[in-house]
């Protein structure tokens, strides 16, 4: 018969269920201590984020960790910080980074897209082109995500609450590069996410489709930028109503995620008008879910049930995975002891420092943070990789 690769005991008191398990060949045991009661509540919301991420294709490594980074964040669970540690991963020293679903994807040079491990997740442009039926153009995912996992994570589980998310926070901590990794990954995905369509606003100018639609959408964005009008006379503008119009009609029944660069928004006469934009479209449709993307402290005003996703700054830790994956001194592993990014955050990092992050709001980049920024973006380009703000 089918080997049994997963077993989660879901038990007060179930280590030696699980250690049972283990030794009866399952390669992949979720189980609680020995000594540990565990609470209800804490077991029904890890269980619930577990199974939908391993559903999504996270790896069991993975899926485990976001599930216990859930129950710290959610307001259900009281004394979550005791909570955490009453669920174990067992075999303790095992590889758990790989998908439990056999039709997980893989890119065309064979090797999975979706890694195993708390560390990557990264998949193919060509991979995601040919895999999306949508003609719409999205921005190519970053190369790597590093530190940005579970933000990644609160975004996708909130589709399905709210029809408004928003990305904020400090220039330069990857909002952009999150927001099209998210954007990529639910395409791929549309199905068991019921998507039907991902719009990248402002569209992507290369390439995509020539249609009305198409044409509605640049003539909009026109209108929010280029006109001089008050926001105030929008609604009224004889143009305006004639596009949106066109734009609500096709939505309508349409389940659509609009993904919107609102950094295009730069005076309040714009950010107005998005508002304004924005509020029709939810009376005007009845699916349709929006990513916002904007700089902390913007404010565009929208009467809707949302949720805020805020990055902060990455810590050291995940910073210098970050460089170990870009540097070449480890990748030609120039030094002997140090040939895996995990080996160099191990030789650079203290233990005590991990989570101690680089650069705080407010604080001006010295001249060595600065260099080390540029010396990155020589390395690979932004486009490609989700840099951290040093």
């Amino acid at each position: 018969g089918h080997k049994i690769e997963f077993v989660f005991v879901s038990a007060c008191y179930s280590r030696a269920a699980g250690e049972a398990f283990v030794k009866a060949g399952v390669p992949h045991v979720i189980c609680c201590r020995h000594d540990e009661e565990m609470m209800d509540q804490a077991a029904i919301e890890f269980s619930r984020e577990l199974y939908r991420a391993l559903a999504c294709g996270w790896s069991v490594g993975d899926a485990f960790n976001l599930a216990l980074n859930y129950i710290v964040v959610c307001p259900d669970v009281p004394y979550a910080q005791n909570q955490v540690k009453k669920f174990l991963l067992l075999p303790q020293e095992a590889d758990h980074g790989c998908p439990l679903f056999s039709d997980r994807l893989r890119s065309p040079s064979g090797a999975d897209s979706v890694r195993g491990g708390s560390e990557i997740m990264s998949v193919s442009s060509s991979t995601l082109s040919s895999g999306s039926s949508s003609s719409w153009i999205l921005p190519p995912p970053p190369q790597d995500i590093v530190g940005r996992e579970l933000d990644m994570y609160k975004i996708i589980s909130n589709l399905s609450q709210r029809r408004l998310i928003k990305i904020k926070g400090g220039r330069g901590v990857g909002k952009l590069a999150l927001a099209a990794a998210v954007a990529n990954y639910v395409s791929l995905r549309r199905r068991s996410l019921h998507i039907d369509e991902i719009i990248w606003l402002p569209l992507v100018a290369s390439g995509g489709r020539n249609d009305v639609i198409s044409a509605s959408f640049r003539d909009l964005f026109a209108v929010f930028l280029e006109d001089e009008g008050l926001a105030l006379h929008m609604s009224h503008d004889r143009k305006y109503k004639e596009v949106s119009g066109r734009i609500f009609e096709y939505l309508r029944e349409t389940k659509a995620l609009i993904v919107i660069e609102a950094r295009e928004f730069l005076v309040q006469n714009e950010k107005e008008k998005l508002s304004i934009f924005l509020n029709q479209l939810y009376r005007g449709t009845v699916h349709t879910r929006v990513l916002l993307v904007c700089q902390e402290g913007m404010d565009v005003k929208v009467r809707q049930v949302q949720s805020e996703v805020v990055l902060d700054t990455m810590a050291f830790g995940h910073t210098a995975m970050l460089f170990g994956r870009l540097c070449p001194h480890v990748s030609e592993r120039r030094d002997p002891t140090i040939g895996t990014p995990t080996q160099l955050v191990h030789a650079i990092v203290p233990k005590d420092k991990v989570e101690v992050k680089l650069h705080h709001k407010g604080e001006a980049l010295s001249k060595r943070k600065s260099a080390c920024l540029r010396l990155l973006e020589v390395v690979t380009p932004p486009k490609s990789t989700m840099l951290p703000r040093l």
